[in-house]
């Protein structure tokens, strides 16, 4: 269906009435409608009511489009017409909205509001999109990556715990990714670095206390954190991931080993097997726990 037969739907007239004395542009314009459709026709109150609104707004869209149209002569040149008329103000509509999107998105980069992605960057796929709109979607990413990289790169590397993490980190990873499959990884990445940081601070602080009060208890988190630090691929937690097993296997471990090795006589614990094996695993060595680690050789290392 065309746009022209559209139009016709709605401002159908009857040309029979009109074409003894039309005195307007706006009584033209329904003489055409009606002569070059093939659409119903309205009632005598709705051609009244469409002339008055005719009349009242001619210098106003959709009016101002229509009714140089009502001057062509035959219904080709009346139809070619609306439907340049039409075009004219879809291009028109367009523009608008483009210029409304990038007005929002603008706003979005000069408030630093990251939290939502403006409606404007959302379908970017789409043939129809504006280049100036794709551009100014890349910058408002690229001012979420940025942002978002400090303050996440801030939290990891403090340990905090953060009730928004998860929408700061879905809003980066997404960010990212439309960038490049590459920075989408390493937002990834560091998103999973926050979160082991977080339970990673809580596991030293909690086995510095079993070391400073002498606690003989080999925390699960120790083993947990590990694991996790172990399944991120980066330097990072390379480097945190030696310092949990320090913490756990060599230092709280010297301590437990301390006070369980000399009476042991039947078989080896299980807390004293996993610090032994951290141990070796992480390359853990200090004189004192490689004396205890030898005096329990027999029970724990056959």
């Amino acid at each position: 269906m065309s746009k022209f037969t559209l139009i016709t739907g709605l401002l159908v007239v009857s040309a029979a009435v009109l074409l003894s004395g039309c005195k307007s542009d706006c009584e033209k314009l329904v003489a055409q409608l009606e002569e070059c459709s093939d659409r119903d026709k309205p009632t005598d109150k709705e051609r009244a009511e469409f002339i008055e609104k005719c009349e009242k707004n001619k210098d106003k869209e959709p009016y101002s489009e229509w009714l140089p149209c009502a001057a062509k002569g035959g219904c080709d040149d009346f139809k070619a017409c609306m439907e340049e008329a039409e075009k004219k103000r879809e291009e028109a509509f367009k523009k608008k909205m483009m210029e409304e999107d990038l007005a929002e998105i603008q706003k979005a980069i000069d408030e630093k509001k990251f939290g939502e992605t403006p409606m404007g960057c959302y379908g970017l796929d789409r043939d129809d999109v504006a280049e100036e709109i794709k551009a100014k979607c890349a910058e408002f990413s690229q001012q979420v990556i940025t942002a978002l990289t400090t303050e996440i790169t801030t939290l990891r590397d403090e340990g905090k715990e953060d009730s928004e993490m998860w929408t700061k980190c879905y809003n980066l990873e997404e960010a990212a990714k439309k960038v490049s499959e590459e920075d989408g990884k390493k937002a990834k990445q560091l998103c999973e670095e926050a979160k082991a940081a977080a339970d990673m601070k809580k596991t030293m602080e909690l086995a510095q206390k079993n070391i400073d009060n002498k606690i003989i208890d080999f925390p699960w988190e120790c083993d947990n954190t590990v694991e996790a630090l172990e399944k991120i691929v980066s330097d990072w937690s390379k480097e945190k991931v030696a310092e949990v097993a320090k913490k756990c296997y060599l230092e709280l471990g010297t301590i437990i080993m301390a006070d369980k090795v000399p009476g042991m006589k039947y078989s080896c614990s299980y807390p004293l097997e996993k610090i032994i094996k951290g141990a070796v695993k992480w390359n853990l060595s200090s004189p004192e726990f490689d004396a205890l680690r030898e005096q329990a050789k027999p029970l724990c290392e056959p």
